[in-house]
C-alpha cells in the first residue's frame, strides 16, 4: 500500500463512497482500499481516521444495525455449501452481484425462508444473471453489426469496378449472422424472463404477494397481544365495547316490544327465549 497520506476535510465524494461501501457490507480495510483506488494521486487515509469517519456516517444515516445485519447475511451466504460451486459458475463481478441480491432478498423475506425456498431464490438470481449476461452479449453484437454496416456502406460507395465483391459478400454474411444472433438473444431473454416470473410467483416475491404478507403480519395474534400492552389502547377498546353493549341492549329492548301489524294483529318479534313476553306483560298494544 502506498505511503502517501491524505489529510484534511473529507470530501463529498469520499463520504459517498464510504456510504455506498457500508450499504454493501464492506469492512474498513476494503473501504480504505477503495478510497485509495479512487484517489487520482493514490493517497491513503489513516485507518484509525477512516474508522472514526465510518462511525460518524453510520450514526448520521442510522446505518449501524442494518450494516451489521447485512454483514452477518454476507457471512452466512459465504458459508453455504453451494457458494464454492457459484464461484466456479460466475465471474467475480457476477458473484458480487449474486451476493448483493441474495442479501437484499433475504432481508425482504426477513430471513424466514425454508431450504426449498432458498433453492428457488438461488435459481431466481441465477436466471437474473443469465438475463444480464445475455443482454450484455446482445449489446456487443449490435455494436459489431453497426460497424459491419458502416464497412458495407463504404464498400458500396466505391462504385462499380472499385468495390471488392468478395469482401462485400463476406461482410454481408457476417452481418446476417450477427442479426440472427441478436434475434436469438431476444428470444432467449423472453424465455428466461418467463422462468424468472414463474420462480418469483412461487416465492411470492411480487408486489401483490408482498403487500398481502405485510397486511397478514399486521393482524397476527402476536401483534394483537403486543397492541394490548398499550394502556391507552386498552381503555379506548374498553369504552368502545361498553358503548356497543349499551347500543345492543337498547336495540334489543326496542325490537322485543309488542308490534301491531297492518292486519291489526298484535305480536312480538322472536329474538331469543329471554325476550318472549306473556299475554299479561306490560306495553302490549291492544
Amino acid at each position: 500500500m502506498t505511503t502517501l497520506k491524505k489529510r484534511g476535510k473529507w470530501s463529498t465524494e469520499e463520504d459517498a463512497l464510504i456510504l455506498e461501501s457500508l450499504k454493501k457490507g464492506h469492512d474498513s480495510q476494503t473501504i480504505l482500499q477503495r478510497l485509495i483506488d479512487n484517489d487520482p494521486q493514490n493517497r491513503s487515509r489513516e485507518l484509525s481516521t477512516l474508522e472514526r469517519r465510518i462511525n460518524h456516517i453510520q450514526a448520521q444515516h442510522n446505518l449501524k444495525q442494518s450494516v451489521d445485519e447485512t454483514q452477518d447475511l454476507r457471512l452466512l451466504f459465504r458459508s453455504k455449501e453451494y457458494y464454492q460451486t457459484l464461484k466456479l459458475q460466475f465471474t467475480d463481478p457476477e458473484l458480487e452481484y449474486f451476493e448483493a441480491l441474495w442479501v437484499s432478498l433475504m432481508q425482504q423475506f426477513r430471513e424466514d425462508i425454508l431450504e426449498s425456498e432458498e433453492m428457488q431464490l438461488k435459481q431466481f438470481i441465477t436466471v437474473d444473471i443469465l438475463i444480464s449476461r445475455g443482454m450484455i452479449e446482445r449489446k456487443q453484437h449490435i455494436e459489431e453489426g453497426d460497424k459491419l454496416q458502416k464497412e458495407i456502406a463504404l464498400e458500396y460507395d466505391k462504385g462499380d469496378g472499385f468495390r471488392d465483391d468478395t469482401l462485400l459478400a463476406m461482410l454481408e454474411q457476417q452481418l446476417a449472422q450477427i442479426r440472427n444472433s441478436v434475434s436469438s438473444y431476444t428470444s432467449e431473454y423472453t424465455k428466461l424472463l418467463d422462468q424468472q416470473k414463474s420462480i418469483s410467483k412461487d416465492l411470492k416475491a411480487n408486489r401483490d404477494a408482498r403487500i398481502k404478507r405485510i397486511e397478514d403480519s399486521k393482524s397476527s395474534w402476536a401483534s394483537m397481544i403486543r397492541a394490548l400492552e398499550d394502556e391507552e389502547l386498552r381503555e379506548r377498546m374498553g369504552d368502545d365495547m361498553e358503548l356497543m353493549k349499551l347500543a345492543k341492549d337498547k336495540v334489543k329492548d326496542r325490537l322485543s316490544q309488542w308490534h301491531t301489524y297492518e292486519d291489526g294483529k298484535v305480536d312480538q318479534p322472536f329474538l331469543t327465549p329471554d325476550t318472549v313476553k306473556g299475554e299479561d306483560d306490560e306495553d302490549r298494544t291492544d
